[in-house]
Order: structure tokens, then C-alpha cells, then sequence
């Protein structure tokens, strides 16, 4: 597991909330000078319960570099926020030593902050504490405190990483509140069109048909399958109720354009067939029940062994999140616009980032 890529994170992703967790720390005491012999210690544990606290750092980069630089369990957990699951209120001594010895740490790691604002979108966009945090507790979290984003950027086995991570100021220093955030470049701004419905595949045909919505919002609309070549267009929308074109029967892509006073822009695409593609579907819930966010997109995996980062974002809210690998994500949710929305899904993060699924939602 790569610590600093949250990637511990993946492991974790299923688990936040809890006090069990998948990241590293030591079965040492909170105090760095306290080691002694076993029996004592377990003497100690029986009088007294945990009094391992949090350690803030003295900057923002300071906290970062402290976990990136650990020497041991106890050092590498000192930094974070009590909200963050790899913290002493989270992460159980065991759990923390486990994760630790488990844990790979780059040699070398360059710190800088990021002009970046620290919203509770942001932070409940990140991989970790989770989508599940509750907002409130982020809020409280952030009320009446400096909040700055540092950027790591190491090398891996595959190349070059940066990781971002949240940092909240707290007890006179600087604690970890979260960590796998997006990289901040959201996709393009939504173009102001309506027009997909929904996309019906019909596999005995080897052909997809893009069904609008009965309100379209386009001058011209273009479905292209990408692998097959076949392509379609109509310059009045408004007066069709579908378009349809033919497939590759070993594997397509649908995408479609649609243009708006003159700008052109893809406003849907999604890949057939369906079972062997990595988003399953996408799901738009407005004020849900488990979620302080005014509405969400649960985007949907299907049961894969890719093993790498997807990013998933919201273009009009401006919300974000990524996990790895994405073959152990069943799903991850992103705040949308309750007023309408387009989610877009890239996979693998990095640097040959594709565009793998996009979806407009219409209250």
C-alpha cells in the first residue's frame, strides 16, 4: 500500500467512520519517550484507557511531512485530525500498528501549499475521512479555523504522484483533516443543453439508441459510436425522439455532442456493453437521507480487477472525489447542483487520464 497516495485510502474507503481502518501505526504509546516493557505497558492499558492524543505540527507542510517521514506508528498517526480515520480516536493501537507495518512510504517527498479553498465540498470530496462523513462534523471541524491544501508529489513504481491532503489548524499547531483529493481540474463548464434521456442498448442488433428528453435544449445534437464509425445528427432536436446508431459488436462507445449558439460540446458518452464496462450506472438522489449534501450522484462500479485511481466530478457543483484501485469500490458519491447537473467519470488518473462516462442529471 502507498500511504501517501491515500491509497491506504482504497482499503479504507469501505470502512470510513469506524475504528477500524487499513492505515499504518504502531502499537507504540502517544508518548514518544514512553517504552516500556510489555507487562507494564499492558498494566497501564487496564487502569487507563487510550490517552494517545494528537500531535499537531507546527506548519501545514510540517504535518504532512511528519506522516510522509514516520518512524514509527505512533509518529505517523500523531498528525491527523480526530475526524480522520487514521487517528488516535479513530484507529486502534492494533489496527494502527498493522496498517503501518503494512504501509509503503516514498525516500523522497516534495511538500508545497496550494492556492486552493478549503470548502466542506472539498473536504467531503476527499478519499478520506469518506463520502460518508457527516457534514456537520466537517463543519465543525472547519468553524473559525485557518484551512490550507498541501500538495506531495513523490515517485512510485508508476511514475510520478502527487497527493493532496487538507491541513486544519487546531490545539495552537497544524493536523491532517483529509487527504485524496482531486487534483483541482475540474472538467470543462457544463454547456447549457438538454438532451439525453437515457441511452438504450440493444445487443441483438449491435445498436444504441440515445432517446431525448421531451424538452430539448440544442440548435443540433451529433451521436457518434466511436469504435463502429457510425454517426447520426439532426438540426431539430426539438421535433425527434431518438437517434440511433450502430455498434461494434466487440466493444463501442457512445457519445454525443450538442451544440448551443455555436459551441459544440460532448454532453453525454457511455460504453457498451454495459457488463464489461467500469461504471455501472449512476444514480441522482436531491436531498438524501444519509447525506447532509442537497443532492448527490452515486456512481456505480461494476465488479472489475482494475486496479487503478478513478476520479469522479461534478461540473456545474464544482464537487470531486477519487479512490483506488477502482476494482474495490462498489461506489462513490460526489455533491451535485440540486437544480441540474453533469457528472463525469475519468479513469485511470494520471498521466493518460480518458474520459470514461459522462451523465447529465435534470431535476
Amino acid at each position: 500500500m502507498s500511504a501517501l497516495a491515500a491509497a491506504g485510502v482504497a482499503g479504507v474507503a469501505g470502512c470510513t467512520g469506524t475504528s477500524n481502518g487499513d492505515d499504518e501505526t504502531t502499537a507504540s504509546t502517544t508518548e514518544p519517550t514512553t517504552e516500556e516493557p510489555t507487562t507494564t505497558e499492558q498494566t497501564t492499558e487496564q487502569t487507563t484507557p487510550d490517552e494517545r492524543a494528537p500531535e499537531p505540527a507546527d506548519s501545514p507542510t510540517a504535518a504532512v511531512e511528519t506522516f510522509a517521514n514516520a518512524a514509527d506508528a505512533a509518529a505517523f498517526q500523531g498528525p491527523f485530525h480526530p475526524l480522520h480515520p487514521f487517528s488516535v480516536e479513530k484507529l486502534s493501537r492494533e489496527d494502527a500498528e498493522n496498517l503501518y507495518e503494512n504501509s509503503t512510504f516514498p525516500e523522497s517527498v516534495a511538500l508545497e501549499q496550494v492556492d486552493r479553498e478549503v470548502t466542506v465540498d472539498l473536504v467531503a470530496s476527499a478519499t478520506l475521512p469518506g463520502p460518508d462523513t457527516e457534514q456537520n462534523a466537517i463543519e465543525d471541524a472547519l468553524a473559525g479555523r485557518d484551512a490550507v491544501v498541501v500538495e506531495a508529489t513523490f515517485e512510485s513504481e508508476s511514475g510520478t504522484e502527487t497527493a493532496q491532503f487538507v491541513t486544519v489548524e487546531r490545539d495552537g499547531g497544524w493536523l491532517i483533516l483529509a487527504q485524496g483529493l482531486g487534483s483541482g481540474k475540474s472538467a470543462d463548464e457544463a454547456l447549457p443543453a438538454r438532451v439525453v434521456s437515457g441511452v438504450a442498448f440493444e445487443p441483438d442488433q449491435n445498436a444504441a439508441r440515445v432517446q431525448f428528453v421531451s424538452d430539448v435544449v440544442a440548435d443540433s445534437v451529433t451521436v457518434e459510436a466511436v469504435q463502429s464509425g457510425d454517426s447520426t445528427s439532426t438540426s431539430t432536436p426539438g421535433s425527434v425522439n431518438y437517434l440511433e446508431v450502430g455498434l461494434d459488436s466487440g466493444g463501442d462507445e457512445v457519445v454525443v455532442s450538442a451544440t448551443v449558439d455555436g459551441e459544440s460540446r460532448v454532453v453525454h458518452r457511455e460504453r457498451y456493453p454495459e457488463s464489461d464496462r467500469l461504471v455501472d450506472s449512476i444514480e441522482f438522489v436531491v436531498d438524501p437521507e444519509t447525506d447532509d449534501r442537497d443532492a448527490i450522484a452515486r456512481v456505480n462500479f461494476n465488479d472489475t480487477d482494475e486496479e487503478g485511481r478513478v476520479r469522479v466530478v461534478s461540473t456545474v457543483q464544482g464537487g470531486e472525489g477519487e479512490a483506488e484501485p477502482v476494482g474495490s469500490l462498489n461506489y462513490l458519491n460526489v455533491g451535485v447542483d440540486p437544480e441540474g447537473d453533469e457528472v463525469v467519470v475519468s479513469y485511470p488518473v494520471g498521466g493518460d487520464t480518458e474520459e470514461i462516462h459522462r451523465e447529465r442529471f435534470h431535476p
